[in-house]
């Protein structure tokens, strides 16, 4: 991400978008078993200490696995596409996704695995399948941006500058 005035390097809760090229099953900590339909998924989190480093530690794929977000962003096949990044007012990750099952035209809108990301939360899960054609992350970005004040959107170039690979 640049250097400049956007807000990138303050607190903030982001939405993460990752496509999958197949169906991946796996074991995810205390969840047990999991599964992930190939496609588009959105997953909600937040960066207290600045989205900056938190977006390009998700973009890594070499890193120590630490939240379930990791164990889908290490995963061969998964690709992050980029992310809407909110700092002014900091929204609740279960507000993100909520939004998102809501998005007009995306029938297939789904959160699973159930609590997935969202173990020091109530809510039902921080991650939601959006569905297969990759045309929904538009759709799913404008979305968020024009129904909640302050998203922007930064591709995945955007979040990780070559300098840093």
């Amino acid at each position: 991400m640049q250097d400049d005035d956007t807000g990138v390097d303050e607190a903030g809760t982001y939405a993460l978008f990752l496509h999958l090229e197949e169906e991946l099953q796996m074991q995810v900590g205390a969840l047990g078993p999991c599964s992930f339909p190939m496609g588009v998924h959105v997953y909600a989190g937040s960066a207290m200490g600045g989205l900056r480093a938190r977006l390009a530690r998700h973009v890594r794929r070499d890193k120590r696995v630490h939240w379930h977000v990791d164990r889908l962003t290490t995963a061969t096949g998964c690709r992050v596409l980029g992310a809407v990044v909110f700092t002014s007012p900091v929204l609740q990750e279960c507000d993100i996704i909520g939004s998102l099952e809501g998005v007009k035209g995306v029938d297939d809108a789904e959160v699973r695995p159930p609590r997935f990301g969202a173990s020091d939360h109530g809510c039902r899960g921080h991650l939601v399948w959006m569905g297969e054609e990759a045309s929904i992350t538009q759709v799913a970005v404008a979305h968020l941006i024009k129904g909640i004040t302050g998203g922007r959107w930064l591709s995945g170039e955007e979040i990780w500058r070559p300098e840093d690979r």
